[in-house]
């Protein structure tokens, strides 16, 4: 049987020596951007969420070379974004699901009609894509339906 803990991207992102607050407060996630992400997150990320081939594309890479980037001290300001700006999707998909972790990763993962019928993880490896994941998700979560 296989049991999923309830992921906590706070503890994937202490364990990478990345400030929590990175998900909730602008700053400090331009801030962390900028300087650029330790590679140390991209292990965990990809164990605990199953991103493996989102991280490929957001790294602009291939798997033969994916494991050189978990030891950089700084990844780029652009992919410490889009990491980053994934990361505050999934955060997002977890609340709106109440912090059951499968049916978010569930419906992350499933066509949905309100992204033309697109399943929202693979529009995850751009930022217009996870702006409308984002939109999506804040309608789902506040019903506002404007």
């Amino acid at each position: 049987v296989n049991v999923m803990k309830t992921i906590n991207l706070e503890s994937i992102l202490t364990e990478s020596l990345i400030p929590p607050e990175v998900l909730e407060e602008d700053g400090a996630f331009i801030q962390a951007s900028r300087l650029g992400i330790s590679g140390k997150i991209l292990q965990p990320t990809i164990k605990v969420l199953g991103v493996r081939d989102l991280i490929i594309s957001l790294l602009n890479t291939d798997k033969t070379n994916l494991s050189k980037f978990y030891h950089q001290e700084h990844l780029s300001p652009t992919v410490s974004e889009a990491i980053l700006d994934t990361l505050k999707v999934f955060k997002l998909a977890f609340q709106v699901y109440d912090q059951d972790t499968k049916t978010a990763l569930k419906w992350l993962n499933t066509k949905i009609p309100a992204l033309s019928g697109q399943v929202p993880i693979d529009l995850l490896d751009t930022f217009k894509g996870r702006e409308l994941v984002k939109d999506c998700l804040m309608v789902m979560e506040y019903g506002d339906f404007t």
